[in-house]
């Protein structure tokens, strides 16, 4: 069907559902009631839940206007005007956003009775069920009023994606302008938010290859987005352990201080940390991307393997009071990308390395595994995830060379 054919439908449908739309969510069809109604009435419930955010994309989850995004798409903004998908704009604020899971959680002032889309079990989605993407692909969305809808199946599931720890792969197609928006199954669920799209030679388009981030990790972090107060809700780490730095090596304890929640849960040195609840940690790579998947103060169960024997423990995952690391550096303030150094900070690590104002930061490298860096909000976000004392090296360009200086990340006093 061409384009202009499938607006003509969702307009259609849009006028239908723009006041018996409101105060529900959307009923949980059977099976024999999909087959009954069709895909086109599955989107006619859901529409009336989308909401557009800039030139991005949204979902309300809750009758009292709770509306979560990502967080790349409202970035530094803390009062939004969006719309939803019949053109009413409502007031909405930030109330909590987790830069380190591209998860933002809005609100639509004095929302009620509002419809809303209810959050799935994602860890019930198989592979090969067929999902429905709503966004708003290159804001097309912004020129005539209506969101774009798209159709296609799951593809992967609990997969680790850089800031999307547990993400959803579709091959849905989904472009820039989709990400906030929901990812939804045929019963009217949505198991997931559009969060990004693989690429390759740097072409921003749709490539079959789609990643949604799960229902289930909104879950997890919702309570904490909700009591955050506008500010940012960080991901959590095990107090109390000390790892290997060696990305590529086994998460095998070193040491447990006393005293600790790592302690307390009976962790000792020696064992080997193999799971984190149903995500398998094979090294300390899949044991960061793990840890990715769990909010500051949520409890997790971490399968040790002690000698021969798997022996399973739970433990809480937490921040300590000075749980920041740090590396001592401020950029230029010449563009939003640009990362160039500007000052270094006095006994900083990035001094201790040999880092100089004028360098230019490429990247960090950990044990095998190096991560280049792209932009200022790229490094805040690797730097919320660093952990303090790790050890590796920071790539600059000084020049026209690049050099690899050794680091030992600090830890920041609050």
């Amino acid at each position: 069907m061409k384009r202009h054919c499938i607006r003509q439908l969702f307009i259609t449908l849009l006028a239908a559902v723009a006041v018996s739309g409101a105060g529900r969510a959307v009923a949980a069809h059977t099976p024999k009631d999909i087959a009954q109604r069709g895909v086109a009435h599955v989107i006619q419930d859901c529409l009336p839940a989308f909401v557009f955010v800039g030139g991005g994309s949204g979902a309300i989850i809750s009758p009292d206007g709770y509306v979560i995004t990502n967080a790349h798409v409202t970035r530094n903004s803390r009062r939004w005007q969006v719309r939803t998908a019949d053109g009413t704009y409502h007031p909405a604020r930030v109330v909590g956003i987790s830069p380190a899971t591209d998860l933002c959680l809005l609100k639509i002032d004095g929302g009620q009775d509002l419809p809303y889309l209810p959050l799935a079990d994602s860890d019930q989605v198989e592979i090969g069920d067929r999902v429905i993407a709503i966004g708003n692909p290159f804001a097309l969305g912004n020129i005539d009023g209506q969101p774009t809808v798209t159709l296609g199946v799951i593809s992967g599931v609990n997969i680790p994606r850089p800031f999307a720890f547990d993400a959803i792969q579709t091959d849905a197609p989904i472009n820039p302008g989709n990400s906030g928006g929901p990812l939804i199954n045929l019963r009217g669920e949505m198991v997931g938010v559009n969060a990004q799209i693989q690429t390759r030679f740097g072409l921003r388009q749709n490539t079959g290859v789609g990643y949604a981030i799960s229902a289930n990790q909104v879950k997890r972090f919702l309570p904490m987005l909700k009591a955050a107060g506008g500010g940012q809700v960080p991901i959590g780490r095990i107090e109390g352990v000390s790892l290997p730095s060696d990305l590529d090596s086994p998460a095998e304890i070193e040491s447990v201080r006393p005293n600790t929640p790592a302690a307390e849960a009976g962790l000792q040195a020696g064992d080997v940390i193999v799971a984190m609840d149903n995500a398998p940690v094979v090294d300390m790579r899949s044991y960061r991307i793990a840890l990715g998947r769990y909010p500051v103060g949520m409890e997790v169960k971490v399968t040790l393997q002690r000698g021969e024997h798997d022996e399973l423990h739970t433990a809480h995952i937490v921040t300590t009071p000075h749980g920041q690391a740090y590396i001592g550096i401020e950029f230029e303030l010449r563009s939003r990308t640009s990362l160039v150094i500007q000052s270094v900070d006095e006994g900083s690590p990035a001094e201790a390395a040999g880092v100089k104002p004028g360098d230019q930061l490429v990247g960090f490298q950990f044990g095998a595994g190096a991560v280049r860096i792209r932009s200022r909000r790229n490094y805040y976000q690797l730097l919320q995830r660093m952990n303090p004392g790790s050890r590796g090296r920071i790539l600059v360009r000084r020049g026209d060379q690049n050099q690899a200086l050794n680091l030992i990340v600090g830890e920041r006093e609050r």
